[in-house]
C-alpha cells in the first residue's frame, strides 16, 4: 500500500515518489521546491530575480549553451540599486499567491535599448573571482 501525506502548507495530499531531500518538512514538492528559495544563503540570494511575481536566477554568463532564454540579453534594475547585465537567465516559474510575502519583487526588467543613467554598480556578469557581483 502506497503511504500518502498531507502538505503542511497547501494541505494537498501527495505520494513521496522522488528523492526524500527534496520534501521539506512534510510539505509537497511544490511548497518545498518555493520554500527551499526563501531560505537562500546570501550568494544565491542576490542571484535571484523577482518580476512581477515571477522566480528568476541569474547563472553565470556564458557564451556556450545552454543558456536561459537561448542567450536572449537581459537588463536588471534591482531595487536595491544593482543593474545587472546577463545573457543567461532561467525562469523558475511564477510564485504562488501563499509564498508572495516571501518572495516579494526585487527588481524590474529594463527595456534592452535603454541604458542605465544612474550612478549604479553596473556589469556584464556579477560573478567574479570572488562570487560577487563587480
Amino acid at each position: 500500500m502506497v503511504k500518502t501525506y498531507t502538505c503542511q502548507s497547501c494541505g494537498k495530499t501527495y505520494i513521496k515518489n522522488l528523492d526524500p531531500d527534496v520534501y521539506l518538512e512534510g510539505n509537497c514538492f511544490d511548497c518545498s521546491f518555493w520554500l527551499l528559495k526563501t531560505e537562500y544563503h546570501e550568494d544565491l540570494a542576490e542571484r535571484r530575480v523577482v518580476v512581477d511575481g515571477n522566480h528568476y536566477m541569474i547563472s553565470e554568463v556564458k557564451n556556450t549553451y545552454p543558456q536561459g532564454f537561448g542567450g536572449r540579453q537581459f537588463i536588471i534594475q534591482f531595487f536595491d540599486g544593482r543593474i545587472i547585465k546577463t545573457n543567461n537567465l532561467w525562469s523558475q516559474g511564477m510564485i504562488p499567491d501563499r509564498f508572495r510575502e516571501m518572495l516579494p519583487d526585487n527588481a524590474v526588467f529594463l527595456p534592452i535599448e535603454r541604458q542605465p543613467n544612474t550612478a549604479s554598480t553596473y556589469s556584464g556578469n556579477i560573478f567574479n573571482e570572488g562570487g560577487k557581483h563587480v
